[in-house]
């Protein structure tokens, strides 16, 4: 974890699938121990991005990951339904329409 000079420079992106399978939605989801090393100065926050004009796009560049599909998700159009659906909830985690999808913006508090 880069140490508080970074605060505001640094931003995590929330990794699909990885989120989606925890079904992960805040902070408090992580398990204990999770920001041990997060210096005490520092927070996280979400902000988002709204990905409607490209979901379809998205969607489209990962089916060129064929050896992944079916172990990830078990067929393409499984992993777009799982793009959209994720996309959706993380939207509605924001209060925002459409897909989103979600960074942690480090900062100083």
């Amino acid at each position: 974890m880069p140490g508080p000079e970074y605060a505001g420079i640094v931003a995590y992106y929330e990794d699909f699938p990885y989120a989606w399978w925890n079904d992960f939605r805040r902070l408090e989801d992580l398990p204990a121990g999770t920001f041990d090393r997060l210096p005490v100065d520092v927070g996280l926050t979400p902000e988002y991005a709204d990905i409607g004009e490209v979901v379809e796009r998205k969607i489209a560049g990962l089916t060129l990951y064929e050896s992944q599909l079916e172990r990830l998700f078990g067929s393409a159009e499984a992993m777009g339904d799982a793009v959209r659906g994720f996309g959706t909830k993380v939207a509605g985690l924001g209060g925002r329409p459409g897909f989103a999808e979600r960074y942690w913006a480090t900062s100083k508090l």
